[in-house]
């Protein structure tokens, strides 16, 4: 855990560095008055498992691992990426692209602070505090050749003093993708490197 902590650590700074704000506001978590933009970044594919065994990677399609934009009071979002669907054996079911299509939600978990080891664990580390963690729920549209589904993706990120305790560890944070009627694939099964970026 302390590797996967050190790790999450350079890879919050390396996003610092790549991503300076034109304005640090205060955090929002999309109830309030004030619209706070974020950007969100996934470093490293993120990958969710269905009940059956099948997987799904999800990335984004933008420079530097960038998935786009979402603003939480009138609930804009421009994001994009693609994906893998893979059945139980490995076999490439499906392939394709998503766009999200609406804002469903997005629970802040804080900002500035890193602690996936809790309680016992080493003290939390403080990181630029236009970095954010929280939960966003997104519906999307996967393009998978002629074929289109209509889904809800969610985006896990660990960063902040606030996480849910069924989100409170770096092996939580990643991608769950349900496609009603289909599939869900309900359980992270292969985290990246998630950041929302207070802009």
């Amino acid at each position: 855990m302390k590797r996967r902590f050190a790790v999450a650590v350079g890879l919050a700074a390396m996003v610092a560095a790549l991503a300076a704000p034109s304005a640090v506001g205060g955090e929002d978590n999309g109830t309030g008055n004030t619209a706070v933009t974020y950007s969100v970044t996934m470093n490293t594919p993120n990958g969710a498992k269905a009940p059956s065994g099948d997987r799904v990677r999800v990335q984004c399609t933008f420079g530097l691992g960038g998935c786009g934009t979402f603003t939480t009071k009138d609930k804009a979002v421009n994001m994009s990426g693609t994906f893998v669907h893979t059945d139980s054996a490995g076999n490439v079911v499906g392939s394709g692209t998503w766009v999200a299509t609406q804002l469903i939600s997005y629970a802040a978990y804080g900002c500035g602070v890193v602690d996936f080891d809790g309680p016992g664990g080493p003290p939390p580390v403080t990181i630029p505090p236009f970095i954010c963690g929280g939960a966003l729920k997104l519906s999307v549209l996967l393009t998978a050749g002629t074929q289109q589904f209509e889904g809800i993706l969610t985006i896990f990120c660990i960063v902040g003093e606030n996480p849910p305790n069924s989100h409170d560890e770096l092996a939580e944070e990643g991608v769950t993708l349900n496609i009603p009627g289909v599939i869900n694939f309900n359980q992270v099964d292969f985290t990246g490197t998630n950041n929302f970026v207070q802009l």
